[in-house]
């Protein structure tokens, strides 16, 4: 009686971990597809907008993350930030960031924050077709070579746990 429950048990443990990693696989083939597919839409939409204009936003939240060398002298610094800004009378909320450089940096001391909470900053914005404002979309080669890999790496796991579960399939009988 012991030995049937260990079976189902185990059997399930084994389907779940390949239901699990099934999900995972089909999950990062639709990130990837859906981040490649919302970016050139979202460029598209910039390319054909009749209202680009700069406008000043106020930071409403924001992330330093700095970049030092091997001496340990900051080289770098990259500020994550949700901000919102105002369009004839309508308030939008968006994300942008803004990376300064060992040149912008040298005349400040380093722990001083070239951007703060409460701070003005310049963003671009364009109307979208639906009539709202947008921040301008980042062209971030990082980010689509990262969508471009989730696909065949989703793909790589389906593959393999489709074979796991032909398998055990086989195994069973």
């Amino acid at each position: 009686m012991g030995c049937p429950v260990f079976l189902l048990i185990l059997c399930l443990a084994v389907c779940s971990i390949d239901g699990l990693g099934l999900l995972i696989g089909i999950s990062l083939i639709v990130a990837g597809i859906y981040g490649i597919v919302s970016n050139k839409i979202e460029n598209q939409e910039y390319k054909n907008s009749t209202d680009i204009r700069t406008v000043n936003a106020v930071v409403e939240e924001c992330r330093r993350k700095d970049e030092k060398n091997d001496a340990d002298i900051l080289i770098r610094s990259e500020y994550n930030t949700k901000v919102s800004f105002v369009v004839d009378g309508t308030i939008y909320k968006g994300r942008t960031y803004f990376v300064f450089g060992q040149n912008e940096l040298k005349n400040s001391l380093p722990f001083q924050d070239k951007i703060r909470r409460g701070d003005e900053v310049s963003v671009e914005v364009y109307r979208t077709s639906k009539g709202s404002y947008k921040i301008k979309p980042d062209n971030d080669i990082i980010t689509f070579l990262l969508c471009c890999m989730a696909i065949p790496v989703g793909a790589v796991v389906v593959i393999i746990m489709v074979l796991d579960i032909f398998k055990h399939a086989s195994v069973k009988r």
